[in-house]
């Protein structure tokens, strides 16, 4: 948004952002005072333009400053510091102020001050030139307590699954979307139904054959995934344990599981065993979940293909193998199973739980240690934007049992009394522990082939930020709990890093040897359902901010740190390059993790 008001040429020019987030703008009076390296100070100047409406949300304003309000402070002086306060007069008060930009036409050097604060009436505040400091360096230091105990009551903590991640009691105003018609998920779905021909899907409950699922992608509307035309096909579902949404679940395997220790291949001719024997297992809301186990090799032409698959962990004669020579529809219908589970595992874990929830956390307690004017709390708010809003917002309750058909809580509680951050949380010791650090095995595997790219410059970028404010790693305090700067070099990239096919199958009298397509229709979702499914996760498939490293707001002006952060876009353009370049030989591609495709925040 430009509200820019040009003014003739002198000796300073002020140019005032107002933040674009709720009831920023304010109608008080406001002042502020120039102070330069020196000691020396300019009169108060009123910011003020006649007859226009200054300060209104997200607006740009431009101030001249009259000679006469600057006879103090030498015209070739460096302007070190702002004071800037505000009255409380009329009733919208509230300011939110992005920065101040102080130019002086006569030297020809420009100022920057950046705010990101509320200012609040009648206290004057002090801000340093680019605002960036160390806690042990801050010249201010009651004013920097006193922001931090006004966020510490604006972001409290609570933990909202019980035994799961720490969450924000309530959502602070300052985390609402500035765009929130955007997320009215009711209206954006009635909207989607009124442009789309899918309504019709409403009329009947069932399908008629396979061949429909795929005729409801045709429009435009709703885009026909990839896989749909390789559904069934052994290479693909190989293909999707490396390459598709949920890719860090599988292992390099050098021995038979014990749970699958009763390896056997010759279940297809066995007809009094039946697949509801094999599901009795059953989740919350009389709705099923499977605990597979699959086996798979590596043929000679470097594809994963699967070998067996057994639908829960513990081995016995109720939990029999199904392996490739069973008839082709029980087999199908069993992948069906394993990938009903793995995109359940995804939504509630991989996508909910060890980002949205576990970041939420992350973002609450930096608001509440680090001041505006850290180093760090620069380096990691880009990728805050929106992640509250978006977690208080989107209802996950619904998407997850309407249409992943599990109970999301348990699950969440389930992995995270065993997930830690060494390990799983750190890409290069997860690959590790999984046996798939070594790029010659199972090179197919694009999930970890283009995340180290990705992981190892922002650990560049992490490590030379850091180092700029941090000599040589000396002893960091930050508020109570003793950190050191190599913690945030080996802890940021993770908070930075981290940033379907559906199906309910409902237990049928499924015989091993005689399962027909109308078994497999009757075991998806109906129709209505299945238009759910796709709006909720069109919707939540949006990217809801800029690519990584073009941030939407940028908190860094120290020109160092410029620099740094230049040198890390350069890094994810050559990234983007490679990736590109490996796609041309990938058969379907793997864009997720190409730094144009990749958003700043998890946001949706």
């Amino acid at each position: 948004m430009g509200c820019l008001f040009s003014k003739p040429s002198s000796d300073f020019m002020i140019y005032v952002q107002t933040g674009d987030r709720r009831n920023a703008g304010t109608d008080a009076n406001v002042k502020l005072v120039m102070h330069d390296e020196q000691g020396n100070a300019s009169g108060a100047i009123t910011l003020d333009n006649y007859f226009k409406n200054d300060f209104e949300r997200g607006c740009l304003d431009t101030f001249h400053v009259p000679a006469a309000k600057i006879r103090d402070l030498p015209r070739s002086g460096k302007i070190a510091r702002l004071e800037v306060w505000k009255d409380d007069a009329w009733v919208a008060s509230d300011w939110f102020v992005d920065k101040i930009v102080v130019e002086n036409r006569v030297t020809n050097s420009t100022f920057v001050f950046p705010i990101f604060r509320w200012i609040k009436a009648k206290y004057h505040y002090q801000i340093r030139h680019l605002d960036t400091s160390l806690p042990q360096f801050e010249e201010y230091p009651a004013q920097r307590a006193m922001e931090l105990r006004e966020k510490r009551d604006a972001y409290q903590f609570d933990q909202k699954v019980a035994n799961g991640p720490a969450q924000v009691k309530s959502m602070p105003s300052d985390e609402q979307f500035s765009f929130d018609y955007k997320w009215d998920i009711v209206s954006l779905k009635a909207k989607l139904i009124a442009t789309s021909l899918l309504v019709k899907l409403m009329a009947h409950g069932e399908w008629d054959s396979l061949a429909t699922l795929t005729d409801v992608y045709t429009e435009s509307t709703f885009h026909k995934p990839r896989g749909a035309d390789r559904w069934s096909n052994d290479l693909y579902f190989g293909l999707q344990r490396v390459a598709s949404l949920n890719h860090s679940l599988i292992q390099l395997c050098t021995a038979i599981p014990d749970s699958l220790s009763c390896l056997m291949f010759n279940v297809g001719g066995d007809t009094t065993k039946t697949l509801r024997h094999a599901l009795s297992y059953h989740f919350p809301y009389h709705l099923q979940l499977c605990i597979p186990i699959g086996l798979f090799f590596l043929d000679k032409t470097k594809h994963l293909r699967p070998v067996a698959i057994q639908l829960f962990q513990k081995p016995g004669p109720g939990n029999p193998i199904f392996t490739p020579l069973c008839k082709s529809l029980t087999w199908a219908l069993v992948k069906m199973w394993y990938n009903n589970a793995d995109a359940a595992y995804h939504q509630a874990l991989t996508h909910l739980g060890m980002t949205h929830l576990l970041m939420e956390g992350v973002t609450v307690a930096t608001h509440r240690n680090l001041s505006q004017s850290h180093p760090i709390f620069k380096l990691l708010a880009p990728h805050f934007l929106y992640l509250i809003a978006i977690n208080s917002t989107i209802p996950h309750f619904y998407f997850f049992t309407t249409c992943v058909f599990v109970s999301f809580t348990s699950l969440i509680c389930f992995r995270f009394n065993t997930w830690r951050m060494d390990r799983e949380g750190t890409l290069p010791n997860d690959l590790k522990n999984r046996g798939l650090d070594d790029l010659n095995v199972l090179p197919c595997y694009h999930f970890r082939n283009d995340a180290i790219l990705l992981y190892e410059a922002i650990s560049k970028y992490v490590k030379a930020y850091v180092s700029l404010y941090y000599s040589k790693y000396q002893d960091l305090s930050i508020q109570t709990a003793p950190y050191t700067p190599q913690d945030l070099v080996s802890s940021a990239p993770i908070q930075i890093f981290s940033f379907i096919f559906v199906c309910r199958l409902e237990c049928k009298d499924w015989c091993f040897s005689d399962i027909q397509e109308r078994d497999i229709l009757e075991s998806l979702p109906d129709r209505p359902t299945t238009l759910d499914i796709m709006i909720v996760t069109k919707i939540l498939s949006a990217k809801g901010t800029k690519s990584i490293g073009d941030f939407e707001v940028q908190y860094i002006f120290d020109p160092q740190a410029r620099d740094i952060v230049d040198e890390f876009r350069k890094d994810l353009l050559k990234i983007s390059k490679k990736i590109k370049d490996r796609n041309l030989h990938r058969n379907p591609p793997y864009e997720y993790l190409d730094p144009d495709i990749i958003p700043n925040s998890i946001s949706i």
